[in-house]
């Protein structure tokens, strides 16, 4: 990838810094989360928007050795391995509560006589 005006960079800190912009508008504008992210399936997103974002994530980490890491661990597994375990998907889906939330549903999930785990997220 080149950037016009920075051909007499070195490193690969100007590139480092694009992906880092990229990834900061695109998660403050189309994501929901609280300390880690997912990208939603919405209308204003086409198939080839996911691509797009896919390629990206490829082309930063061969480029770059960088990953995003803001992105939900249970994302992140599904899309690399196809399968989440129920454990990483409960972890993943706290991370993107706000915290005084995550501390109800982290109560109620711990107190196992009082509501399962299957009664609790079945309300999302």
């Amino acid at each position: 990838m080149e950037i016009a005006g920075q051909e007499n960079a070195v490193g690969s800190g100007v590139l480092r810094e694009a992906y880092s912009l990229f990834w900061d508008n695109l998660l403050a504008n189309n994501t929901m989360g609280e300390t880690e992210f997912t990208i939603p399936m919405a209308p204003h997103f086409t198939c080839e928007d996911y691509v797009s974002i896919g390629r990206i994530v490829t082309h930063q980490f061969v480029q770059c050795g960088a990953f995003p890491v803001r992105i939900s661990q249970e994302s992140i597994t599904q899309a690399l391995l196809g399968d989440v375990s129920p454990e990483t998907l409960i972890a993943s889906f706290l991370k993107l509560l706000p915290p005084r939330e995550r501390e109800i549903i982290e109560k109620g999930l711990s107190d196992s006589t009082v509501f399962s785990q299957d009664e609790i997220m079945g309300k999302y």
